[in-house]
C-alpha cells in the first residue's frame, strides 16, 4: 500500500482488499482529514483490475455496516487499461471517532494504525466542542407532512436500487429519512427542507437568482427571475432555463448531423449542483446566483472554500470535504453528482474538450464564483439582440445607416446610448463598418452568419 498527501487528505493505493481492510482504511480517513482509496492498482501504479465484488452495491453495504457510526463515502468504478479500478472518496468524518470491530484507526505516516489514547481523546474533545452543523439542526415547526412526498419516493427508490440485498430501513418513508440523516427521532432536520421541502415550506436561503444578460456590462436583462423550491425542483428549473437560453449548434461529419451545446451539459450540471450542495445555508440573507452573459456563465454561492484550498488550486485539487455532507450524500444517491471532490477537475477537462477557455474560480463577497467562458461563436449569437437581428435581416450589403435612423426604425423606445451600443457591437462583430466618422455613418457588410 502506498500513500501520497494532497491538501491534508491521504490517498491509499491497494491492489485488492477484503471488506474488512477497506472498512478500516475508510474509518481511518473519517477519523482524520478525509482521503481516497484506489483499488485495482498495485503499488507501482500498474493497473491490475479490481475484483468484481468490489464494484457491487453489496460490497459497499457490507463495508458501511462494519463502521460505526454510519460513514459517508462515495464509490466510483472506472475503466482503465481495459480493466476496472474502484475509487472510494471519503470526507473528513463529522462524528469521530469511527469504530471497526471495537478498534479506532488512524492514517499515520502513510500507514493504517490503531489510534493512541491521546488521539481518541482529542477526537472526542473536538467533537464535543463543535456545535451541530446547520444541516443537522432541527427545522422548527416543520413536520413530515411539509415535505414533498414525490421527491422523497424517487430518492427512496434510487437508494433501494443501490442495495443488492433488501434493506428494511429503506422500505418505510420515516425510517428511510432517518437512514439518510435528514430526520432524527421523527423530527425534521434543516437538510430535509433543503432537499425535500414542498412549495409552501422552502427556505428563503434556498432561492436562486437567475438571469440572462444581453450586454456584457449587465445593463440589459433578457430574463431575470428568483427561483424557489427544494434542491431538485431548483435543478429542474435551472436546467429548463439553460434549455431556453443556450443554443444548440449542429455540425456535419460524413453527412451525419451532430448537435452540441456551447457549454457542455456536464459543466452546467456540476456548476449548478456544486453551488446548491456546497453553499453555506446558515447565511440566510444571500442567495445563489446564476448569470448567463453574452461571453460567459457565472455561478456564485455563499460560503468559503475548505481550509488549504484556494481558488487558484481548486481546479487541481480533489476535495472530499463537502460543506453539507448529508445533503451531498442524498444528491449523490440521486445521481446528480458523480463523486465528492471530482467535479472541479471534470469541469476543467470538459471545457478543454469543448474548446473553451479554462474556467476560473474566485472568492467574491464572502462566496465562491465560478466563471465558465463561452465559445466565440456563442458570444456572437448571444450579442445579437432582437433589435439587431431585425435590422440585419431587413438590410442589404453596402446599405448605409446612421444612429438616428437605427433608433427610429429598429430601436424605437430605447435610450440613445443603448442604440449606439447596438451599432458598436454590430461593428465589432463584423456586421457593420464605419463609412464616415463626421457625421457617423455605418455601412452594412455582407456578413449574415449566426442570424
Amino acid at each position: 500500500m502506498t500513500q501520497t498527501q494532497l491538501s491534508s487528505e491521504a490517498t491509499a493505493i491497494m491492489g485488492n482488499a477484503s471488506a474488512d481492510k477497506v472498512a478500516r482504511v475508510i474509518s481511518a480517513f473519517l477519523n482524520g482529514s478525509g482521503g481516497r482509496l484506489l483499488l485495482g492498482v498495485d503499488e507501482s501504479g500498474r493497473v491490475i483490475g479490481a475484483d468484481d465484488e468490489l464494484e457491487t452495491s453489496w460490497f459497499r453495504q457490507h463495508v458501511e455496516e462494519m463502521i460505526s457510526p454510519e460513514p459517508k463515502f462515495s464509490v466510483l468504478a472506472r475503466a482503465a487499461a481495459r480493466k476496472t479500478i474502484v475509487l472510494i472518496d471519503v470526507p473528513a468524518g463529522s462524528e469521530r471517532p469511527y469504530v471497526v470491530d471495537d478498534l479506532i484507526h488512524v492514517w499515520r505516516g502513510g500507514r493504517l494504525e490503531t489510534a493512541s489514547a491521546k488521539e481518541i481523546s482529542d477526537m472526542i474533545v473536538t467533537r464535543s466542542g463543535e456545535s451541530p452543523r446547520w444541516e443537522r439542526q432541527l427545522a422548527l415547526g416543520v413536520t413530515l407532512n411539509d415535505l414533498d412526498g414525490h421527491q422523497i419516493e424517487i430518492t427512496r427508490l434510487e437508494a433501494m436500487e443501490r442495495h443488492v440485498r433488501p434493506n428494511k430501513k429503506l422500505a418505510k418513508v420515516a425510517s428511510f429519512l432517518e437512514e439518510i440523516n435528514v430526520c432524527q427521532s421523527g423530527q425534521v432536520l434543516n437538510s430535509a427542507l433543503v432537499l425535500f421541502a414542498d412549495s409552501q415550506h422552502s427556505l428563503p436561503q434556498s432561492r436562486v437568482r437567475i438571469a440572462r444578460f444581453n450586454s456584457l456590462d449587465r445593463s440589459e436583462f433578457f430574463e431575470n427571475r428568483l427561483l424557489e423550491g427544494n434542491i431538485f425542483d431548483l435543478f429542474d428549473q435551472i436546467t429548463a432555463f439553460f434549455e431556453r437560453n443556450i443554443p444548440t449548434f449542429s455540425d456535419f461529419e460524413m453527412w451525419e448531423r451532430k448537435d452540441s451545446r456551447s457549454i457542455p451539459p456536464f459543466v452546467i450540471r456540476e456548476a449548478v449542483m456544486n453551488a446548491l450542495v456546497h453553499r453555506d445555508y446558515a447565511q440566510t440573507a444571500a442567495n445563489t446566483t446564476v448569470a448567463l452573459h453574452p461571453d460567459r456563465l457565472e455561478v456564485w454561492n455563499p460560503g468559503q472554500l475548505p481550509d488549504g484550498v484556494s481558488p487558484e488550486t481548486l481546479a487541481q485539487t480533489r476535495v472530499s470535504r463537502p460543506h453539507n455532507p448529508d445533503i451531498a450524500n442524498v444528491v449523490f444517491l440521486r445521481g446528480l453528482v458523480e463523486q465528492w471532490g471530482s467535479g472541479t477537475g471534470r469541469i476543467v477537462t470538459e471545457c478543454k474538450r469543448a474548446g473553451l477557455k479554462p474556467p476560473e474560480w474566485e472568492s467574491v463577497s464572502n462566496g465562491v464564483l465560478l466563471r465558465v467562458f463561452l465559445a466565440r461563436g456563442t458570444q456572437e449569437r448571444h450579442q445579437l439582440n432582437e433589435r439587431m437581428k431585425n435590422y440585419l435581416l431587413n438590410s442589404y450589403p453596402s446599405q448605409n445607416i446612421t444612429l438616428d435612423e437605427y433608433q427610429h426604425l429598429w430601436a424605437h423606445g430605447v435610450a440613445e446610448r443603448t442604440a449606439r451600443r447596438d451599432l458598436e457591437d454590430l461593428e465589432e462583430l463584423g456586421y457593420l463598418e464605419v463609412k464616415n466618422s463626421r457625421p457617423l455613418v455605418y455601412a452594412r457588410t455582407d456578413k449574415f452568419e449566426n442570424l
